[in-house]
């Protein structure tokens, strides 16, 4: 009888190490895809710099074509 229930204990054990495993590599999936979220985010808000940056030097030499011809 004891012999049944520590081989029922170690098929326990076994499934319960399978379930950790699968987990583990679950955690490691979800990390590399949010790492990877991460440097999209990052290359976002430096295109929206970039861009602001670009629309400053527009606003810029609009206002001096106006005062140039001006409108203002």
């Amino acid at each position: 009888m004891a012999e049944i229930k520590s081989e029922l204990i170690y098929e326990i054990l076994k499934q319960l190490q399978e379930g950790q495993r699968l987990i583990r590599e679950d955690i490691h999936d979800i990390k590399v895809r949010l790492t990877s979220l991460e440097n999209k985010m990052a290359q976002i808000h430096l295109d929206m710099a970039n861009h602001s940056e670009r629309m400053d030097r527009i606003d810029a030499r609009l206002a001096r074509v106006e005062k140039r011809l001006e409108l203002q």
